[in-house]
């Protein structure tokens, strides 16, 4: 329907993935399914509505068996002029059951940090590391951003945000484990017909050893 999408189908994966030294072949079949609702009044430039995204995926491979879930919703609240001022919000949060989380393929792990996760953060970096900072990745991730745009003239904005999340080892968050990684910053938009071309600096709050002092993002389209 206009407001409502799913999606479903048949996957296959043949990979060979080295990790530490250690390489392991994996042999995979999957079923993807998704569902959208989609009350947003633009794909690439909402100021009001909401979206709502489930992803379901239960592989198969070797000798393991885990199900990749995740939903994510979007809201946007507009708060002046039509379109002028724009209050965005995303909530994320993934969790990977499986018969062991060892038999999950490195690639099949949940990431969080970047330009369309937490900003201030280098790509795929915000969650457990390895003693050469490198990401590991996990079974389950949350995040979360606000993000306040505000339209300058015809073709200008200017945009304040801060986001949050961390991918975890195991099966749901464990903030005990250690607290989210969160990101702040600002950006600019230049409008165009086709989508807003971003530029973002975003900083990190708490900042690791191994983390850079800032990031910088440039993409077509809102963060989120």
């Amino acid at each position: 329907s206009p407001r409502l999408t799913a999606r479903a189908g048949l996957a296959g994966e043949i990979s060979r993935i080295t990790r530490n030294g250690i390489t392991m072949d994996y042999q995979l079949i999957g079923l993807p399914f998704s569902i959208l609702y989609n009350r947003a009044n633009s794909d690439v430039d909402p100021t009001k509505g909401y979206r709502i995204d489930a992803e379901v995926t239960p592989w198969v491979g070797n000798t393991d068996f885990f199900t990749v879930l995740r939903v994510t919703g979007r809201t946007y609240f507009d708060l002046a002029v039509p379109g002028r001022t724009v209050l965005a919000t995303r909530a994320s949060l993934g969790s990977e059951p499986a018969i062991s989380i060892g038999g999950i393929p490195p690639d099949k792990f949940f990431y969080a940090g970047g330009g369309g996760s937490v900003r201030g953060f280098v790509f795929q970096s915000a969650g457990p590391r390895d003693a050469f900072n490198n990401p590991l990745g996990g079974a389950s991730v949350v995040e979360a951003s606000v993000e306040l745009r505000q339209r300058i003239g015809k073709s200008f904005g200017a945009v304040a945000f801060v986001d949050a999340g961390s991918a975890y080892p195991y099966f749901f968050p464990d903030f005990s484990l250690f607290a989210p990684r969160i990101g702040a910053g600002a950006g600019v938009r230049y409008y165009t017909d086709f989508g807003p071309v971003r530029v973002d600096v975003g900083f990190p709050v708490n900042r690791r050893e191994g983390d850079p002092a800032f990031g910088l993002y440039v993409s077509l389209g809102q963060a989120f």
